[in-house]
């Protein structure tokens, strides 16, 4: 209505329904940790690229996060894992599949941008640092 009591629109009870969906996002936005866990391969800077490679490939990973004593030491991506590769058959590379991650991640994307989101963190604050800082990757968990 406005201010002369003329109905402006009738409501349509679908997109009054719509609009309701809406309104309880904004009011109540999805939490990560009910959408969006799900088992996180790690891998340590010591263990054998091998095995890490072959998972990433098995379960179509493209990047695996890299912990030395709790605390990410970088993320492990398929493409630095190509970079290295290549650059192994340039010369004597050896039994490629023998050698330590922390090898492979000097060819990591030094530009390459991931953040920590606590678990108990909404999907507007994962947006959030989507948009702010250009993340390509997030990792959910209580500690970094």
């Amino acid at each position: 209505y406005n201010h002369r009591d003329e109905i402006l629109a009738t409501p349509i009870p679908t997109i009054v329904k719509e609009v309701e969906q809406l309104r309880e996002l904004l009011v109540r936005p999805p939490m990560l940790d009910r959408h969006f866990l799900r088992e996180v391969n790690l891998c340590s800077p010591g263990d054998s690229i091998g095995p890490i490679a072959h998972t990433m490939y098995r379960k179509n990973l493209s990047q695996v996060p890299v912990y030395e004593r709790k605390q990410c030491v970088g993320l492990l991506t398929a493409e630095a894992v190509a970079r290295w590769f290549g650059d192994r058959m340039t010369g004597d590379g050896g039994v490629v599949e023998s050698f330590p991650v922390r090898d492979v991640l000097e060819y990591t994307d030094k530009t390459t941008c991931y953040r920590f989101l606590s678990q108990r963190a909404t999907v507007f604050d994962a947006l959030k640092q989507f948009e702010e800082v250009h993340a390509e990757g997030m990792i959910f968990g209580d500690e970094g």
